[in-house]
């Protein structure tokens, strides 16, 4: 039985801090008006390099000084928690150290570029930029790219640094009927039991990000088969539209609509 740890949330909601389209207020005030009990802002953070969807680190004080305004002013509507998605790339350990010891009521972990031989490789972009990642980093060895993939995820579980997995599968983003790689084989499947073993020791939430419907892929991140195994082991989760525009809060939340609830 899947557990919510935030029952009523929206745990991932961008704004144009990064690479949203609205501002904080506007994605606020749609999701009281949808009648949710809270939002986790959760924008990119900052990259020590150049990119097209973080936050720019000069930023971060303006970002936490809007969301603290924003709950004020939803106050009695809506619970406003303060977070950034983040990612720890090997090479950039400390830099994200750093900013994950600031004041955040919620920390997301994703994995959205894989680093492999001193190279970065954008995994979750469009699917053009996947296949070159994957001929170009990993000679088009499917295997050998998520198993990149999993390795990264399960050493930014094991930091303890953050609340919540984000999109635990989203390697498979462009993997509709199985066009890069079948998600039944036994190695994958245990590139995935490895990762759900690390989350278990230390406590984490998995999201059910909903907008991988939106996806190529039309499948929530995880996907069916990953969800019965985290129900059978009794990891919680929340719900997470990962929206980007007002129109995406809560997308596709009325899929899940009687989740036992757990206190976050």
């Amino acid at each position: 039985m899947l557990m919510n740890a935030f029952p009523g949330f929206d745990c991932h909601i961008h704004s144009h801090f990064s690479d949203g389209r609205e501002s904080l207020d506007t994605m606020a005030r749609t999701a009281a008006g949808r009648g949710l009990a809270g939002v986790v802002f959760t924008d990119h953070m900052p990259l020590p390099f150049e990119n097209r969807y973080a936050l720019v680190r000069r930023r971060l004080d303006a970002y936490r000084t809007e969301i603290k305004a924003v709950r004020r002013r939803m106050s009695g509507r809506l619970q406003v928690l303060m977070g950034l998605e983040m990612e720890v790339l090997p090479s950039h350990a400390d830099w994200s150290r750093e900013i994950a010891e600031g004041p955040w009521d919620v920390l997301i972990a994703s994995v959205h570029q894989v680093e492999h031989e001193g190279r970065r490789y954008l995994i979750n972009g469009t699917e053009a930029e996947f296949a070159e990642a994957l001929e170009t980093g990993f000679g088009g060895d499917i295997r050998r790219l998520c198993s990149a993939y999993y390795r990264q995820s399960s050493a930014m579980v094991a930091t303890g640094w953050f609340r919540i997995l984000g999109h635990l599968d989203v390697v498979g983003k462009h993997n509709r009927n199985g066009r890069f790689f079948d998600e039944s084989a036994p190695w994958y499947r245990e590139l995935v039991a490895e990762l759900l073993a690390a989350v278990e020791r230390t406590g984490m939430v998995v999201e059910i990000n909903t907008g991988g419907l939106d996806h190529a892929v039309r499948s929530t991140y995880p996907g069916a088969r990953i969800l019965a195994t985290i129900a059978a082991r009794g990891i919680p989760v929340c719900l997470s539209s990962d929206a980007h525009r007002p129109e995406e809060v809560a997308r596709h939340f009325e899929r899940f609509p009687i989740l036992p609830q757990r206190a976050a």
